[in-house]
């Protein structure tokens, strides 16, 4: 009989939490379940808990990065029918079902492999190396101790972007260095925390303000380069320009969509899913799925992820076992808004399903540690110990 090859592409929170599930509560109860084998594809061997970052960045002894930056290898140990693969995907051939990789480590450079089945979950990757893991893991290391050494001398700060991670950028370097140093955060639209409701963006600003750091809205950072003195120096859409020594681009994450075929993407670069998370353009039995950032119902959040991963489990169960497991629920995004933003390490923002979130129990539920010790159960899939289940 020969082996069934699911492939899952990407391995930070969507692709970790799908092959997890797959592993556990999937592959086992399936017919032949030696029949399968289950390959993870991604470019670094560590898994990046991005979601600390904004507070382990200045600081490694508040979060270190070891902490939160993990060997994936050391998660699936236990299985016996998986593989991992350090390598960019290059291409995929939906005529051969063919995926073209190009392998970061040894002496092979492109090669192939064969999918049965493909789940997408490449994500996004931010224009800092702060923020997205680089390859390898001795770059992002090194990223931050330039950063770092540029932090401890800078007296002129400024942060592009007003989401998530330049707010909460700009609250560790305020509550630390606002009444020392200059700091600015330039939002590129009207409001902080566009994606929420409006209250939510302007209290996260009164917060800065009351820390030091000046807020900027309605002017973009166009460019930057360096000045002869070693300054940043940043272009700004209105045509004037200004100085830094320390500037942190925290502004929005590119699609990791290059190697996809254009037919299987929208408008915006996302990858077209139905609403059970299949790939519209390959057809409904072509057991080709995306999940996480990549997919076109995404907001881009994590929490999002934790959503879409239990009815995604049910489809591919649903289509390895021809129909017999019974279930096809549907998944179309959040439709509640869902946030919570420290601001500094003793105030927060926030809004749960759609319901405002006080500063003490925003704070107390992610201000204290950033979420940074659930990286090691999203590494071994302690986090999915439990088939859950989703009811659309």
């Amino acid at each position: 009989m020969s082996t069934h090859n699911i492939v899952v592409l990407g391995g930070s929170f969507a692709g970790l939490s799908i092959t997890h599930n797959l592993l556990r509560h999937v592959i086992p109860d399936l017919p032949n379940p030696s029949q399968y084998k289950l390959i993870l594809v991604n470019p670094s061997d560590h898994f990046y808990f991005k979601v600390a970052a904004p507070r382990m960045a200045p600081r490694g002894d508040l979060i270190p990065l070891d902490q939160i930056m993990r060997p994936i290898k050391d998660g699936f140990a236990k299985y016996s029918n998986f593989e991992f693969i350090q390598a960019y995907a290059r291409s995929v051939d939906p005529a051969t079902r063919e995926i073209t990789i190009e392998h970061v480590t040894g002496e092979k450079n492109s090669t192939s492999i064969h999918y049965d089945t493909l789940i997408i979950a490449t994500g996004a990757s931010s224009k800092s190396p702060l923020w997205s893991p680089a390859v390898p893991k001795e770059q992002t290391e090194a990223a931050l101790g330039e950063f770092r050494d540029k932090l401890k001398i800078a007296q002129r700060i400024v942060i592009a972007g007003g989401g998530a991670v330049g707010v909460e950028t700009a609250g560790e370097l305020g509550f630390a260095h606002g009444k020392k140093k200059d700091i600015l955060l330039y939002s590129g639209t009207t409001n902080l925390l566009s994606r929420v409701r409006s209250d939510v963006g302007q209290r996260a600003q009164k917060y800065l303000q009351q820390m030091g750091v000046t807020v900027v809205h309605n002017i973009k950072i166009v460019s930057s380069g360096s000045d002869s003195e070693g300054k940043e120096v940043l272009h700004l859409s209105d045509g004037s320009q200004t100085t830094a020594d320390l500037f942190i681009d925290a502004r929005g994450s590119k699609l990791n969509n290059e190697f996809l075929p254009s037919s299987w993407l929208n408008e915006r670069g996302a990858v077209a899913v139905d609403d059970t998370q299949r790939v519209k353009a390959a057809g409904s039995a072509a057991r080709v799925y995306a999940v996480g950032d990549i997919a076109s119902y995404s907001k881009g959040s994590v929490m999002d992820i934790q959503f879409a991963i239990p009815p995604l489990t049910s489809v591919i169960e649903y289509d390895l076992s021809n129909g017999k497991s019974g279930a096809q629920p549907t998944y179309t995004g959040q439709t509640s808004q869902n946030m919570l933003v420290p601001v500094g390490r003793k105030k927060a923002v926030g809004v749960l399903f759609n319901y405002w979130v006080p500063s003490v129990f925003g704070n107390m539920i992610k201000g204290k540690t950033f979420f940074a010790n659930q990286t090691p159960d999203y590494v071994t899939g302690d986090k999915w110990a439990k088939k859950k289940v989703y009811k659309s």
